[in-house]
């Protein structure tokens, strides 16, 4: 029985990429030897054992499936202020 998924328990992007790597049929010594990293990373993203990838094993992993990569620099969340127009 599979326990209910939890945001906090691990990064979403690893769902992206699982769902990327399965539309493009590939295996994950596959897509390891694209991304020119190790097969036990990628397994331990998607069994669990890995909560936050690191960004630069991400970015690889896109860039190999062919992906185009943004990102952004938001800044931290504080209290707005109200200004009268």
């Amino acid at each position: 029985m599979s326990r209910p998924y939890n945001f906090i328990d691990k990064d979403p992007i690893i769902d992206v990429i699982r769902t990327a790597i399965q539309d493009q049929g590939l295996s994950l010594d596959e897509v390891a030897d694209l991304a020119e990293m190790s097969v036990g990373t990628l397994w331990s993203w998607f069994h669990g054992k890995t909560k936050k990838p690191q960004y630069a094993s991400i970015l690889n992993v896109c860039l190999a499936l062919g992906g185009k990569v943004t990102y952004s620099w938001a800044a931290p969340v504080t209290k707005a202020k109200r200004t009268k127009i």
